[in-house]
């Protein structure tokens, strides 16, 4: 039973696997292997995972945004790196660092229909527990603490409206993360109604951004979420986090298979975003995506999405 919206259909799993999924005890076992036995199993996935086959193109594409963790030599440059960037206020709108504030978390469905007369248009960010979304809102704009960040995973159990830039020109909106969380089933669910509640009746969301920590990439529950999002048309990027924490060449086999599952979705955007909220990684390319979204003075009309 899928948490967003009751068990994948039929043409969703030929969509995504190319075929209909066998359950696994039909599946015939790996030549001198014991498939009772966990840790075989763990090892296949991670041979599989270093057999992957990356695109130069990717590999240069990580190198320009100087992604991924660096051994010695590359760590002290891009410390060297982070000083500076930290010291650059970040432009957005035409705003040199522009101000973000929050404006008010929705806790039920009434609180989300008297904000409809925000006339702001709304980007939201969706991911998993833990996966950065606060620490990523605050980075776009280069402040931080705005967004509250904790690493105990479900702190946000409500949906949380951030305005940007003075005057404002954009709502960030930061939902409640799904998967595990420090909070009773009941309180879950809530919370996943009401996302899945504003995910599909809010007019002036423009895009959502699903965040995936780079570390392990898509999992069941980020499948879900993004066939829930597919199947209700709703436009969504996907942005990887903490790719600090993850070697280059593992990166590139990360965007790698996430390529190769996208392209079942008619509603994903490419490319997959790059980002580290700790180095700063990839937030001018998320900016730009931002901006584009959003008509505002000296740019041109926002894309149709």
């Amino acid at each position: 039973q899928s948490t967003w919206g009751g068990k994948m259909s039929l043409l969703s799993r030929v969509r995504l696997f190319g075929t209909v999924a066998k359950p696994l005890g039909s599946l015939p076992p790996l030549a001198g292997t014991d498939v009772q036995n966990p840790a075989l199993k763990t090892i296949s996935k991670r041979r599989l995972f270093r057999q992957t086959k990356v695109d130069d193109q990717i590999l240069r594409r990580i190198d320009s945004l100087n992604a991924g963790r660096r051994r010695v030599k590359g760590q002290r440059l891009a410390k060297e790196d982070l000083r500076l960037r930290h010291t650059m206020a970040p432009m957005l709108f035409g705003q040199m660092r522009p101000k973000l504030k929050f404006m008010f978390a929705a806790e039920e469905s009434s609180s989300l229909a008297s904000s409809t007369s925000n006339a702001l248009l709304e980007i939201a960010f969706a991911g998993r527990s833990n996966c950065g979304k606060s620490s990523l809102i605050n980075a776009l704009a280069g402040q931080g603490g705005v967004a509250r960040v904790s690493s105990k995973p479900g702190l946000t159990q409500t949906i949380n409206f951030y305005s940007l830039g003075s005057p404002p020109l954009l709502s960030l909106v930061d939902l409640p993360g799904y998967g595990f969380a420090f909070a009773k089933s009941e309180k879950r669910q809530g919370w996943t109604d009401l996302t899945r509640m504003y995910l599909t009746t809010r007019k002036s969301l423009k895009r959502v951004f699903v965040l995936l920590d780079g570390r392990h990439g898509l999992k069941a529950n980020d499948r879900e979420f993004l066939s829930f999002l597919d199947n209700n048309k709703v436009r969504f990027q996907v942005v990887l986090t903490k790719t600090d924490l993850v070697l280059p060449l593992d990166l590139g086999r990360r965007i790698a298979l996430l390529n190769s599952e996208l392209g079942a979705f008619r509603a994903a955007v490419a490319p997959v975003l790059l980002t580290s909220s700790r180095l700063l990684t990839g937030m001018e390319e998320l900016r730009q995506h931002v901006q584009r979204l959003v008509p505002w003075q000296t740019q041109q009309p926002a894309l149709d999405v």
